[in-house]
């Protein structure tokens, strides 16, 4: 099917009904629209006179229906967006009040995204008004039996399998409640709503048979052997041919897979091509498809673990789970897909494969070797960080980290954990730091201090601090870490830092930067060691712009007044991008709640055609923790290392590009870290 725009009227029509077209939105003396059999027959055949349809509305849509609930391809989706920004449209039942040749209109829009559209519609589609009432009582015992069903509950409403049964009884539940039911929600949830629902004759006749054969098309699915499963989950989602070449790939028809130029020769298509098809897979993944027998072969495998494959293939057959030898590389590629726990991999001894618990002999030791690397360089780790270096489940991690006595666990449901005998642990040593200047201190303000030290990898999120101080024997109430003991400067800092504290004790208990720094020069502190050790020691907390004060510190808007106005200094604002003197661009963010949920981030217009491309993410000590990709509009990919580092809301972050090498450089810190870069471009 092609897409098309219609280019002339349909045939046939009379002047009432071919008449000119008014705004969309403006009543009509007679709307005619498409009724909710022809939009069947239009899913059904996926061929329709474009001609006919153009001068028709849409059915009615429920009022609840919201466009972000359909399920649309991008391209349908991008139409929708530029119908609602130009104002013809604000949801979902406004379409039923826009005439289809307007949609037919709209750039990009064809036949293709006219079924698309239709096909996220149909559920929220509503045929007349008739008279409505409670539903019967056979409707009402059947509904009953679907709820109780342990099959249907683990099926969702938008399973591929299930289209035919489900999206009649969405399209009534939406017509029987005054909210929409989510297509993700699962079928327990959807027999509920329709069992308070009220019905109309024709509509508890239609989903009384619609349960039935839902009921029986669960049962049956059960029953079917692994290829058929899995062919059946993709077919719901895509044609016979692009399912044929998806399945091929990934090894889902149990030959074990194939390149991408196997499966090419094989389809007669190009290489990329291929990639293009296969990528399809997605949209099926999404959707969390009910797959029991997968479910079951899993189960099975993970019994016979540690054994030779061809043994377990062969007894997959002799089980009835598998119609063939199916191989256990594409069934370890299926679970990967449908998200399901791998518990076993494929290895190969003396030419022979072998299926092994993923937990080998050396797992349990790579484990515990990675998380004390980690501890010792951060003070404590992630259990997602240690998974992401070793490339392994976090369950599997996890149960070998319960198995080291000396694993301290933090924060009520956090995977974070510090080791108690590591033997060093820098995280500890830098609140010892601040421990000896302050008394106490807020963990917001503790955690931002901390965060200024570059070579801490990860500086944990607030709760994880707090119960990091209270394990090392420190007292926190709320939001306020006491010390219990404070250890004499001299034993805690280092030579510069005692001087540097001295300064700020007996001038403060504010300085600005400029007099701060020449009453350091005095006691023999260079610029360049000075700028380090205020940029990226906790010791020193930035209360101002230019303005410092001791970590902890009692500091009062009037110390800050006093300050600025005895230096007559401006204060200037902190610059978000600009040059290095090396030629290197930098960027700098001050990471927002959005950007810290999705990883998308802002690059300002004067410098982002020189960046536009793919960067890998590197911490400053070499460490990749990701890749970015920089467009025109928005840019994103930093998701891994904000998870990797345990970045917050209201942390800095710079990104220094390397335009040669295509790489980034992240720094984490505080407002310092900018000042530090404009320093850079300046100098």
């Amino acid at each position: 099917m092609q897409e098309s725009n219609p280019s002339s009227e349909a045939p046939g029509m009379t002047p009432q009904s071919a008449g000119a077209e008014q705004i969309p939105g403006d009543p009509q003396p007679r709307e005619i629209r498409l009724r909710i059999n022809e939009v069947d027959r239009i899913l059904k055949e996926r061929s329709f006179s474009t001609s006919k349809v153009a001068l028709l509305y849409l059915p009615k849509i429920v009022a609840s229906a919201k466009l972000g609930q359909l399920s649309l391809k991008v391209r349908t989706r991008h139409c929708m967006e530029e119908l609602v920004g130009e104002g013809i449209i604000d949801e979902a039942p406004d379409l039923a009040r826009v005439k289809i040749s307007h949609l037919f209109r709209t750039e990009n829009f064809g036949k293709l995204s006219f079924v698309d559209l239709l096909t996220g519609l149909r559920p929220y589609m509503l045929d007349g008004d008739p008279a409505r009432t409670a539903g019967p009582p056979e409707l009402l015992r059947t509904l009953e039996k679907l709820r109780n069903s342990t099959l249907c509950a683990r099926i969702r409403c938008d399973d591929p399998r299930f289209k035919s049964q489900l999206a009649p009884l969405l399209t009534i539940a939406n017509s029987s409640q005054p909210t929409a039911t989510a297509a993700t929600e699962g079928v327990n949830d959807l027999a509920a709503r329709l069992a308070t629902g009220v019905f109309a004759a024709s509509e508890a006749k239609r989903a009384l048979a619609c349960i039935r054969e839902l009921r029986q098309a669960v049962r049956s699915c059960v029953h079917l052997r692994l290829e058929r499963e899995l062919h059946d989950v993709v077919r719901g989602e895509l044609d016979e041919r692009t399912t044929r070449a998806v399945l091929r790939v990934y090894g889902l028809d149990g030959r074990g897979g194939a390149t991408l130029q196997q499966v090419a020769n094989e389809f007669a298509l190009t290489r990329e091509r291929i990639r293009q098809i296969t990528d399809r897979i997605i949209r099926v993944v999404k959707l969390r498809p009910f797959v029991p027998k997968l479910e079951a072969c899993l189960r099975l495998i993970n019994s016979k673990l540690p054994n030779r494959a061809d043994i377990i293939e062969k007894t997959l057959v002799s089980t009835r789970l598998t119609q063939t030898e199916f191989k256990l590389d594409g069934l370890r590629t299926a679970a990967e897909l449908f998200n399901k726990p791998i518990r076993f991999e494929i290895a190969e001894a003396n030419g022979v494969r072998v299926a092994v618990k993923i937990q080998r002999a050396s797992f349990a030791s790579e484990v515990l070797m990675e998380a004390r690397r980690c501890v010792s360089k951060s003070g404590v780790s992630a259990v997602s960080t240690i998974a992401d270096a070793l490339r392994e489940e976090e369950e599997s991690v996890a149960g070998v980290l319960t198995t080291e006595p000396n694993i301290r666990w933090l924060g009520e449901g956090s995977n974070w954990f510090f080791i108690v005998d590591s033997r060093r642990n820098r995280l500890l040593n830098l609140i010892r730091k601040v421990a000896s200047v302050a008394p106490t201190v807020a963990i917001g303000d503790l955690r931002t201090a901390l965060a200024k030290n570059y070579r801490l990898a990860a500086v944990p999120p607030r709760a994880v601090l707090a119960d990091f101080c209270r394990e090392c024997g420190w007292e926190v109430e709320g939001d306020v870490a006491t010390f219990s003991f404070n250890p004499p400067t001299e034993q805690e800092l280092s030579e510069t830092e005692s001087r540097m504290v001295s300064t700020l004790r007996a001038h403060g208990p504010t300085l600005y930067r400029t007099e701060f720094q020449e009453l350091c020069a005095k006691k023999g502190i260079s610029r360049n060691t000075f700028s380090m050790y205020l940029w990226t020691n906790p010791l020193f907390s930035r209360v101002a712009t230019g303005v410092y004060a001791l970590t902890g510190a009692d500091v009062s808007p009037v110390d800050v007044e006093n300050c600025l106005r005895r230096n007559r200094a401006s204060v200037p604002a902190i610059a978000d991008c600009g040059w290095t003197s090396a030629a290197k661009p930098w960027v700098a963010l001050q990471m927002s709640p959005t950007i810290v949920a999705s990883g998308v981030f802002p690059v300002p217009g004067s410098i982002r055609h020189f960046l536009l491309g793919r960067f890998t993410v590197e911490t400053t000590d070499g460490r990749e923790i990701g890749r970015i990709q920089v467009a025109e509009q928005n840019s994103w990919g930093l998701g891994m290392m904000i998870r990797r580092c345990g970045i917050e809301p209201g942390d800095f972050v710079v990104l220094e590009f390397n335009l040669q090498d295509r790489r980034v450089r992240a720094y984490l810190g505080g407002p310092e870290i900018v000042e530090s870069f404009c320093e850079k471009g300046s100098a």
